[in-house]
């Protein structure tokens, strides 16, 4: 019985690898393709926009390993122009700091625009030629700017040791989506300036507010926000408390920090960009592993990504007294 057991089991594996394709290779088939990436950078208030791109040429290694390519596919030489209600605004070619420089060295080639601020709605087209003559086109729509709106009317800034009314335990920050039909990603965080008296010289700093704090398995862990879809964001007056008393954790001479105000920072991701994060971390749908749906590409004549993400940001004053609280100058 046992021998019977073995040899089925050895016919089994001799049916399976006879069925298997001896030539499979695991590696797609190079095409003579190019990869563009470009962002634009709009932030509320200011009179202009960055523009920055990254052009490389696809390639192939020998073995299975891209990490020993050396030869930079970075393509040099290529007009871009991002357009802007009829106008173009011609970019230059550029260097910026090389994550990669064991491989490429220090320095990347890129390439570096400004344009005016877009209002909401613009249209933004960007065309790139190639050296060859070959063009890469892409479209997007800038973001709209979004007040943000306070639950909660300080009178004198934020505080939260105030007496609330009955129930009130957190403050929630909410802005409009513009009814948008297409999903867009929102990236909010609420920070605190400071100085800080180091001798002669005032050192600045910013420290982020957790939304707030959980049991966790040794001892309180904070909870921040992240990338998503709502459309408002709740802190609790706990965790503003517990952000203000680590400016200075460790310090005594609390006297040497001087606070006065909080930024809501709200970077939004348009269409374009929201469906990229999303093909990359899975965040327009409720499950984060995503095996059946490849890396979104709005290039026309190659691959890549083409989008704009606009910040928003609202200052938000504290409590003379509540700042004081702490040790604390005014500032």
């Amino acid at each position: 019985m046992m021998r019977r057991g073995i040899i089925l089991i050895i016919g089994f594996v001799l049916l399976m690898s006879a069925g298997c394709d001896q030539s499979f290779n695991p590696k797609a088939v190079t095409r003579d393709e190019y990869v563009l990436q470009c962002y634009v950078q709009a932030t509320a208030g200011r009179p202009s926009s960055t523009v920055s791109a990254l052009l490389a040429r696809v390639y192939d290694v020998d073995g299975f390993d891209p990490s020993v390519n050396t030869n930079d596919p970075s393509v040099v030489g290529a007009s871009l122009r991002v357009t802007v209600n009829g106008r173009e605004y011609p970019m230059k070619d550029s260097l910026r700091f090389n994550p990669d420089s064991l491989r490429y060295g220090s320095k990347q080639h890129s390439y570096y625009g400004r344009m005016p601020l877009p209002a909401p709605s613009d249209k933004i087209s960007i065309t790139a030629t190639l050296p060859d003559g070959r063009k890469l086109t892409a479209q997007t729509e800038a973001p709209a700017i979004r007040p943000v709106a306070s639950s909660f009317d300080f009178p004198q800034g934020i505080n939260p040791r105030m007496n609330f009314p009955p129930g009130v335990k957190n403050w929630v920050l909410s802005w409009d989506n513009g009814a948008a039909t297409d999903p867009h990603l929102f990236f909010p965080r609420l920070v605190i300036s400071y100085a800080k008296m180091v001798g002669s010289a005032e050192v600045m700093g910013t420290i982020e507010v957790p939304l707030k704090y959980f049991a966790g398995s040794k001892g309180p862990t904070a909870l921040y926000p992240s990338y998503t879809m709502e459309t408002s964001l709740t802190f609790d007056f706990a965790a503003i408390d517990s952000a203000m008393a680590n400016i200075s954790a460790g310090d005594p001479q609390k006297s040497n920090y001087g606070v006065h105000g909080a930024t809501f920072v709200l970077m939004e991701y348009d269409t374009p960009l929201s469906k990229y994060y999303s093909s990359v971390h899975g965040s327009l749908d409720q499950f984060s592993v995503r095996v059946d749906q490849l890396v979104y590409s709005n290039i026309g004549g190659g691959i890549g990504i083409f989008g704009t993400y606009f910040v928003n940001q609202s200052l938000f004053f504290l409590d003379f007294n509540y700042v004081r609280s702490f040790g604390y100058n005014y500032r």
